[in-house]
């Protein structure tokens, strides 16, 4: 897989047009790779399917239970002024490494005035964002659906009106917030809102008996390789793979997933459509991370693959 990250993503929009003419064919003939680390309560499941069109799908599955599972959002900007500057623009690789994660996607929304976005530059969140109990987003919406880590498991508030949780700085809640209309499956019901069009896309889903969470990620944007996905389609494949309440997250040329490797680097698995076939990762403005024990023994396992025709 041919991805651009750092400060190479700069150098890369100045060379675009050599970058597509060397790299171009060989990104499209080349399938992503799967990771080769799995960790104690975490699989991660790559499959490609022909149809309904082309689709790179890739779910990590968390056995909430296991011993060291958690989760967290990002930190919030320590120089915030309550403006458009409650966090800062950072890759996923980048929030994975400085949180010393196994796992992590892209969060919710975020907004910045300046385009292209740069890491390193603030912006604010769209909606609700509360890390460790600090809830430095208050864009709250009364039927907002949100995902909330509180130390004991994982939630997801998928029911009409206000979720009844209060947050105190310190007390280990983590919680990012998505518009209503984000809400994909209910009590295994495909909630979706109806359309077709298809992008890149990031969930996250919860089993039915809530020991198991599922993060849910699909390239788009990629013709002939990876061409995304509608939001029913999303909580259908939710569904398929276990999940029965859903949220979508951020996506397009934000649905980005990382996974930490053997050796403590840290790889993308997807490939993150911006600059497509370049791949260039781009800076979001918030995260969702989840931290596990190493495989017993110090053991790594090959990352399941499929292919559907």
């Amino acid at each position: 897989m041919t991805c651009v990250q750092g400060t190479a993503r700069r150098r890369a929009l100045i060379l675009l047009p050599f970058l597509l003419l060397v790299l171009g064919r060989q990104a499209l003939a080349e399938p992503p790779k799967a990771g080769a680390a799995l960790f104690q309560g975490v699989r991660l499941l790559q499959e490609h399917r022909d149809t309904p069109r082309p689709l790179n799908i890739y779910v990590v599955a968390i056995d909430l239970a296991a011993e060291g599972i958690r989760f967290a959002v990002t930190p919030p900007n320590p120089g915030r002024t309550g403006g458009k500057d409650e966090v800062i623009l950072k890759r996923t690789t980048v929030f994975a490494k400085e949180m010393k994660a196994q796992v992590a996607v892209n969060g919710t929304f975020f907004f910045n005035d300046k385009k292209p976005w740069t890491e390193g530059d603030p912006a604010g969140v769209s909606f609700m964002a509360a890390y460790d109990g600090d809830l430095y987003s208050k864009r709250s919406q009364e039927d907002e659906v949100i995902v909330r880590w509180t130390g004991l498991g994982l939630d997801l508030w998928v029911q009409p009106g206000a979720a009844p949780w209060t947050f105190k700085p310190g007390d280990g809640q983590m919680a990012l917030g998505m518009a209503r209309w984000a809400q994909l499956l209910r009590d295994g019901e495909v909630v979706a809102p109806p359309g077709d069009d298809l992008h890149p896309r990031t969930a996250v889903g919860l089993g039915k008996d809530g020991r198991a969470a599922f993060l849910v990620v699909v390239d788009g944007r990629q013709k002939g390789v990876s061409e995304g996905v509608s939001l029913p389609e999303l909580a259908r494949l939710a569904a398929e793979f276990g999940a029965h309440s859903a949220i979508n997250l951020d996506g397009g040329g934000s649905t980005t997933l990382v996974v930490q490797q053997p050796d403590g680097t840290y790889q993308i698995m997807n490939r993150p459509s911006d600059l497509y076939p370049v791949c260039v990762e781009r800076p979001v403005g918030t995260h969702l991370a989840v931290f596990a024990e190493k495989p017993p023994s110090g053991r790594t396992q090959a990352t399941g693959e499929r292919r559907r025709q």
